[in-house]
Order: C-alpha cells, then structure tokens, then sequence
C-alpha cells in the first residue's frame, strides 16, 4: 500500500525482520555496553535500534 501513496503505519518489532533485527542489536548492545534490551529500556533500546539502521 505505501508504494501506491497510500498512508501505512510501522509499528516496530511487528515486520518480518522484527524479531533478527532485535537479536541483531541485543548481541550489539551485549558485546559493546554489557546491557540488555531489559536493562536500557524499551524507548532507548528503540532508539538504538534507529541508531543501528541508519
């Protein structure tokens, strides 16, 4: 539908790379930080999953 002009929503972790995106950047977040999605929070860890992506 986005391709036709149409409005979409995105809704993170919903997609069909959702769940390796996350395993992605848990492993990241775990080797460099020693953190986990637990301990940063769902709002940063959505922001480190921006970082990661852009």
């Amino acid at each position: 539908h986005r391709m036709r002009g149409e409005t979409t929503l995105w809704n993170p972790g919903c997609d069909h790379a959702g769940i390796a995106t996350q395993v992605v950047v848990e492993k990241k977040l775990m080797k460099e930080r020693k953190m986990t999605r637990h301990d940063l929070g769902r709002e940063n860890f959505i922001q480190e999953v921006w970082k990661w992506k852009n």
